[in-house]
């Protein structure tokens, strides 16, 4: 007797119950939190962003800097994690634990100095404002100082002549008084433009020095950003000084060649001149040789000012 659909007993299999997956996360969140840590150091490690410069170079040098240390702490962690633990548990989540560690650990070694220099820039104070003070201070100064400058080179464009001992224009005791009267003039003008100089960096260094307390700029950064300021100073004081040695240099080579002049000169014509005895024509031309070497020191100097001006 054959069974009928309408009596047929239903038969179904029963169903297969799925294994348990072991889970692997709570070792995963420690694995995480051990490589973010390694991570985290090394960035701290590395050399600090600094306040007053963009970020994005000085932030691909840390970046750099600590790639190499961080990546091997994450292979090694992951290493850990996975033949110590996930492979026995769940081998095929390797692949996706070690790429959310990688890309966790990248995380950490990009916002790491972001974060150091945002709490950096809180305790340091308004450097920012800083910054611009020190800006505004900067075109002042040059402002006062390219007019100060200006008057200087009018006083030795008047005298520009005399500089060159030209023996046709220093023919007559009448014109070599003018010209110790010129070079007198434009010898002053350099002293009042330096002695000037000196002030107005002076008075630039106390306006920083208020600003740091203006804008309660930390300790740490006060003496950094001081130490910066005072090394800028130190070039542009060096090289006024330069320019003065050469200027002073200059006038008294002119005026010891015009003194030969006074009591050695017997004849001139043209641009030949007579002497009364031939070391008062040695000297005469030392002073002309030495002079010549200082204008052009002069104007060398005055040529890379102007570049360094346009540069900067």
């Amino acid at each position: 007797m054959t069974d009928t659909p309408s009596t047929k007993a239903t038969r179904s299999k029963p169903r297969r119950e799925k294994p348990p997956v072991p889970t692997t996360w709570p070792a995963f969140v420690l694995a995480i939190v051990v490589a973010g840590a390694g991570a985290g150091c090394y960035a701290l490690r590395a050399p600090r962003l600094a306040l007053d410069v963009p970020m994005g170079s000085a932030l691909w040098r840390i970046f750099n800097h600590s790639l190499v240390p961080t990546v091997i702490i994450a292979l090694a962690v992951w290493c850990l994690l996975y033949f110590g633990f996930v492979r026995w548990k769940n081998g095929e989540r390797g692949p996706l634990h070690f790429n959310t560690l990688l890309g966790v650990v990248f995380a950490i070694l990009i916002l790491t100095p972001l974060a150091r220099q945002q709490v950096d820039l809180f305790k340091a104070g308004d450097v920012r404002g800083l910054q611009a003070d020190t800006l505004k201070a900067d075109a002042a100064r040059k402002a006062e100082d390219a007019q100060a400058r200006a008057a200087l080179h009018k006083a030795l464009s008047a005298a520009a002549g005399d500089l060159t001992l030209d023996p046709s224009a220093l023919a007559t005791a009448a014109a070599r008084k003018q010209a110790k009267a010129r070079i007198a003039v434009v010898r002053q003008a350099s002293k009042d433009y330096h002695l000037a100089y000196a002030d107005r960096e002076a008075r630039d260094r106390a306006a920083f020095l208020q600003g740091i307390v203006a804008r309660k700029i930390s300790p740490d950064v006060a003496k950094t950003s001081l130490a910066a300021y005072d090394q800028r100073a130190q070039g542009r004081s060096q090289g006024a000084e330069r320019d003065f040695e050469i200027e002073q240099t200059l006038f008294d080579e002119v005026e010891g060649g015009i003194a030969v002049l006074d009591h050695g000169l017997t004849e001139v014509q043209g641009r030949d001149m007579w002497f009364n005895g031939p070391d008062d024509m040695v000297a005469f031309n030392r002073h002309s040789r030495n002079a010549a070497i200082y204008r052009r020191r002069l104007a060398d100097r005055a040529r890379a000012e102007k570049l360094a001006q346009a540069g900067g």
